[in-house]
């Protein structure tokens, strides 16, 4: 039996005390508790939420993955039928014209569950935002349908010169000055036509790259106001952890808490995971929430 043989059955010998540890540590889990647990929990965060954030968290449902932890995934209340939405999804700004004013009721019910004053700001900012978009989306409009007028008429001398020019050469001399004359005119007219459409092509640029970079600084405000409702929720998740993780008993320590929140940001989830011995350690004391919070694992999905 050679030496590399002989350390590979050593190597296992010693690893299946441990699995059969492992598993043992897991088959012992009292399921009824840990649902009981589960169960308080969800109650518990309920109420934190309800009194930090209002009725944003339309859902909270937890559940336990065997030799991982347990799972609470939340669902916030979306705003992605709100202005800001319009804003990030249209990209033809005269869009805005055909607009219904959206049910500013609505808007002030799903904004008010993070307080009233942030309703009152939002729905204040919709009615701004869309009024100024609108605004500037007629003024595009007005100004293209001239761009077009002139384009037209542009086409209609050129057209008239064209058969002025045939003309002429079947004219008698005396007609022939006429008619050039005639063609002089008409080039003039284009050519004061066409500086007008120039001009009329660059306001109508210059008012859509304006309305481009509100529509860039209503995306801003929305991530702002992304940013805002999540850290909320960071600091009310954490602190429930910090004041009632120890709830959570029938959790073994090597496994993990986990937050899936749905609805803050448009198509993604926001995961957070807690350790049981970070949250057992800001239980009792030895970490405050802001650190749990910072040693949790974040990423989106």
């Amino acid at each position: 039996m050679t030496f590399q043989r002989t350390a590979a059955i050593l190597a296992i010998s010693l690893a299946l005390p441990l699995l059969a540890q492992a598993k043992a540590k897991s088959d012992n889990i009292d399921m009824e508790q840990m649902s009981r647990d589960v169960g308080i929990f969800e109650n518990v965060l309920e109420s934190s939420l309800r009194h930090d954030t209002g009725k944003s968290v339309k859902q909270i449902n937890g559940y336990y993955l065997q030799n991982q932890g347990v799972v609470f995934e939340l669902s916030v209340r979306s705003s992605s039928k709100t202005w800001f939405s319009a804003f990030k999804h249209s990209n033809d700004v005269t869009n805005f014209i055909q607009v219904d004013p959206e049910n500013f009721e609505v808007i002030s019910e799903q904004f008010s569950e993070f307080g009233e004053g942030f309703a009152e700001a939002s729905r204040e900012a919709y009615r701004a935002a869309l009024d100024a978009v609108r605004e500037k989306a007629e003024q595009v409009r007005e100004v293209a349908e001239q761009e077009r007028e002139v384009q037209r008429d542009i086409r209609d001398l050129e057209r008239e010169k064209r058969d002025l020019s045939f003309n002429q050469r079947l004219q008698e001399k005396d007609q022939q000055a006429e008619l050039q004359n005639r063609i002089k005119e008409l080039e003039a007219k284009i050519t004061q036509l066409q500086s007008q459409q120039k001009a009329l092509n660059g306001e109508q640029q210059s008012i859509r790259k304006r309305l481009e970079e509100q529509k860039a600084m209503q995306e801003k405000q929305q991530q702002a106001a992304q940013q805002a409702i999540q850290s909320t929720l960071d600091k009310v998740l954490s602190q429930s952890l910090c004041d009632y993780g120890a709830g959570l008993k029938s959790l073994p320590k090597d496994q993990y808490i986990s937050f899936v929140i749905r609805g803050v940001i448009d198509d993604k989830r926001v995961v957070q995971v807690y350790s049981k011995e970070d949250v057992q350690d800001c239980v009792s004391g030895k970490l405050k929430a802001e650190q749990l919070l910072a040693k949790a694992q974040n990423y989106q999905f």
